[in-house]
C-alpha cells in the first residue's frame, strides 16, 4: 500500500513543478519576445492633400517611445496617437521603441503631401 501513496505524491510533486515552470515561463515570455511596434495609421507610401496627419499606433513591452526623436505618450492599453503636419512634397517619420533591457524596434513611415493633387 505503501508503494501506491508513494506513486501518487511522486505524481503530485510533478505536476505541481509543470505548473510552477508552466507559469513562470508564461510570464517571463513577453521580457524574452522583446517590444512589439505595429503601426495601424497611416500605411507607408500614402498620399495626402490636407497637411495634418495623425499617426496611430500599438506597443507593448515598450519603455521608451519616440517619434523623430521626440517622446510620445502611450495610454495603459499600449495604443498611441500623435497628430502631425506635413512638409510639401516627400515626408519620412520614424518610431523607435526600446524596452527595458535596451533592445530597440524601428518603424519608418513614408508620406507624400500635395495639396494640388484633387485639382
Amino acid at each position: 500500500m505503501k508503494s501506491g501513496s508513494k506513486l501518487v505524491k511522486t505524481i503530485g510533486i510533478i505536476l505541481i513543478v509543470l505548473i510552477i515552470s508552466g507559469y513562470a515561463i508564461y510570464q517571463t515570455y513577453n521580457l524574452v519576445a522583446g517590444p512589439v511596434l505595429s503601426v495601424s495609421y497611416p500605411a507607408s507610401g500614402m498620399t495626402y492633400t490636407e497637411p495634418l496627419v495623425e499617426i496611430k499606433g500599438f506597443v507593448k513591452n515598450a519603455s521608451h517611445i519616440t517619434l523623430n526623436d521626440n517622446p510620445i505618450f502611450v495610454n495603459e492599453e499600449g495604443t498611441f496617437s500623435e497628430k502631425l503636419l506635413l512638409s510639401y512634397g516627400y515626408n519620412i517619420f520614424e518610431i523607435e521603441i526600446n524596452d527595458k533591457f535596451e533592445r530597440t524596434k524601428r518603424e519608418k513611415i513614408e508620406l507624400i503631401y500635395n495639396p494640388n493633387e484633387n485639382l
